[in-house]
């Protein structure tokens, strides 16, 4: 009964120890601040118009209509969408860093 007690314990601390690990580690902080972003931007933008707008503008233009559209967005948008490019970029960057591994 005892031993069984004691194995719980020490198995549960190894699954905090795990799981805390897996929390903190730096892809799973991009990811979670990509999350936010999204969510932000979905609060923020209506996706379906944006969409309508851009099929209504002539093949030849588009580029030209989404530069004109991120000149006139709001501030807010822009940082949004800023920290949604460098956040990409660095999970990027951080997936083709090399891992240590762990001498056991």
């Amino acid at each position: 009964m005892k031993d069984t007690h004691l194995q719980k314990n020490i198995m549960r601390r190894v699954y905090y120890a795990f799981l805390l690990r897996v929390a903190t580690h730096p892809v799973t902080m991009h990811v979670v601040v990509l999350a936010g972003v999204v969510y932000a931007l979905k609060e923020v933008l209506h996706i379906a118009a944006i969409y309508r707008n851009i099929l209504q503008v002539p093949l030849g233009n588009v580029m030209q209509y989404l530069a004109k559209s991120l000149i006139n967005t709001e501030m807010l948008t822009l940082c949004l969408l800023a920290l949604a490019l460098a956040t990409v970029l660095s999970l990027k960057i951080q997936l083709r860093m090399p891992r240590m591994q762990l001498m056991v």
